[in-house]
């Protein structure tokens, strides 16, 4: 009878470290047929054979862990590298944004101080005429009507 023993490191439970074979002795304490020494060749050699299929199946089953591994480490790499490149940028784009935000409420000032001065200039010219008495000209300022309505 043959016994298998894999066993995996505490860090990595899902990672085969190593893989034993050893031949044990019947269960039973009378065994069928006396223990051989040297085992004939023709049980040799499937044994062999099937200890080496399986270690080459775990062999295979080891390599895509590797390779997530790899990959693993290389997105990681990647990540670092877009995250520094994508550091300064990502300022930039804030401070444009800044920017545009100080160009708009400037110029949205700008404009009413234009209305401002617009109305003000409009006062003006009816204080002036109401000042000379023609009253006439200042209820017929068109200019001051157009702010009003």
């Amino acid at each position: 009878m043959f016994l298998w023993s894999l066993t995996s490191s505490p860090s990595s439970p899902h990672k085969v470290s190593s893989v034993s074979l050893t031949l044990a002795a019947p269960s039973s304490a009378k065994p069928s047929r006396p223990a051989n020494p040297r085992p004939s060749s023709s049980t040799s050699a499937p044994s062999a054979a099937l200890y080496q299929d399986f270690i080459q199946a775990i062999d295979e089953l080891r390599s895509p862990v590797s390779d997530v591994d790899t990959l693993k480490s290389s997105l990681s790499e990647s990540n670092a590298k877009l995250q520094a490149v994508g550091l300064p940028l990502l300022k930039s784009l804030d401070a444009f944004v800044e920017a545009q935000n100080v160009c708009r409420n400037v110029n949205l000032a700008l404009q009413s101080v234009r209305s401002y001065v617009r109305l003000m200039e409009l006062c003006s010219q009816s204080n002036y005429h109401l000042s000379r008495g023609n009253f006439y000209m200042a209820q017929g300022d068109e200019g001051l009507q157009r702010l009003a309505g």
